[in-house]
């Protein structure tokens, strides 16, 4: 399957999974809700280990975890609580992955700005921490990279924005008016810009993993 048969199909298949989380609201909109109409202000940190992709196209091409480390970053995120099972979500956030020595070369690190919007779906049980699933889609920007050789160094990738997504699962401890949470996504992120011809890039996986605490008013 080529590239954009596969980035067409996780797009296809990440609005299908939105889809799913916003129906439960639509089913039980004329049922009385517990927590209508709470807004949260969430911050959150963690890791985002790189999963997969080519970060070249030459014969012996790097992979993304070849030129750059375990990513770090911290999110921003707003939520509305639109009924019992469901929530609509919109973040910002900031990862940094440090940039590597491949073959001689030396990599800068990789700046990413994920922006996105999104949902929430609560699983309901009986239980004092409770699990949901996520959905977002958005756009990440990438930093400019520059990769040296002794006195020389060029630009490897420009700056540029791509299509982000991702999915996954968390869970949730509520105390009061306080969210405590965690969380783990896999996160598709589409090919930066490059400004060598050998640095032609795939798209990239990564697998965000976060701790956050959130306020509900």
């Amino acid at each position: 399957m080529s590239n954009v048969s596969r980035n067409n199909s996780f797009i296809l298949g990440l609005l299908v999974w939105l889809l799913l989380i916003a129906l439960p609201c639509s089913v039980t909109a004329g049922d009385k809700c517990s927590e209508p109409g709470k807004f949260s202000l969430g911050l959150s940190a963690g890791f985002s280990p790189i999963l997969s992709g080519d970060a070249g196209n030459s014969q012996n091409a790097p992979d993304y975890d070849d030129l750059f480390k375990i990513g770090h970053g911290i999110a921003l995120e707003a939520g509305y609580r639109v009924c019992d099972y469901a929530s609509l979500v919109a973040g910002i956030g900031y990862e940094e992955f440090s940039g590597r020595s491949y073959q001689g070369l030396d990599f800068d690190d990789l700046e990413i700005v994920p922006v996105y919007v999104g949902g929430k779906f609560h699983i309901p049980v009986d239980y004092p921490i409770k699990p949901y699933l996520l959905a977002h889609v958005g756009a990440a920007h990438f930093s400019s990279v520059e990769v040296s050789w002794h006195s020389l160094s060029a630009n490897y990738w420009d700056s540029s924005w791509v299509f982000m997504g991702d999915i996954g699962m968390g869970l949730n401890y509520n105390v009061d008016h306080w969210n405590f949470y965690g969380s783990v996504k896999f996160r598709y992120m589409g090919a930066p810009d490059n400004n060598l011809k050998a640095a032609d890039a795939d798209s990239s996986w990564t697998a965000p993993m976060y701790l956050g605490v959130s306020y509900s008013f």
